[in-house]
């Protein structure tokens, strides 16, 4: 796969609308509302019109009833070219809604894909995948909040908006990370 790392970005744990994780992972918001305005904003100033971005679980945890919220949501992200889910936990519509309503070009469990530079990744909501996984695939996750940005000696990032200013992350900023540490050449 022919990917532009600077323009493809990844993010996870939003949680639009869910106002008990401000408490639960001490995020620095009085409320949803304003913590939903400061992650649209940021996603907004990160992302451009021919960005990829891959959402790696739990963007709200609206129930499937609040379908409009959902609609919404996918009129005030900023376009890009592609917006791929990873389903999480905590992701309530059926698959085919988040595409029929236009949040998200295609919807998956995981996602595997290769580069031309030899760069294997494994796209999983939940780190525990990784053990399972092919120790020589980078694995790009969420799930864990706060809990860790990296692994010691694993090619693991977590892009949880907890960990990252509450904004999506580059690919070359996560192979950068993965470089500095010395887990990746």
């Amino acid at each position: 796969m022919n990917i532009d790392y600077d323009n493809t970005f990844a993010t996870s744990d939003e949680h639009y609308g869910h106002r008990n994780i401000i408490t639960y992972c001490a995020r620095p918001f009085k409320n949803e509302k304003e913590m939903d305005k400061v992650l649209i904003h940021n996603y907004n100033s990160t992302v451009n019109e021919n960005s990829v971005v891959f959402h790696i679980g739990d963007i709200s945890m609206m129930a499937s009833s609040r379908v409009q919220y959902f609609e919404k949501l996918a009129e005030k992200l900023r376009p890009v070219r592609s917006r791929h889910l990873i389903l999480g936990n905590h992701d309530a519509l059926h698959a085919h809604r988040y595409v029929e309503i236009g949040l998200f070009t295609t919807v998956h469990t995981a996602f595997w894909f290769e580069t031309k530079e030899g760069y294997r990744f494994v796209l999983a909501h939940d780190p525990a995948i990784y053990q399972a996984a092919l120790k020589d695939s980078i694995m790009i996750c969420g799930h864990i909040h706060g809990l860790f940005r990296t692994l010691p000696n694993e090619q693991l990032a977590n892009v949880g908006v907890d960990v990252w200013d509450f904004k999506p992350v580059s690919f070359s900023q996560i192979l950068n990370l993965l470089k500095s540490e010395g887990k990746i050449s």
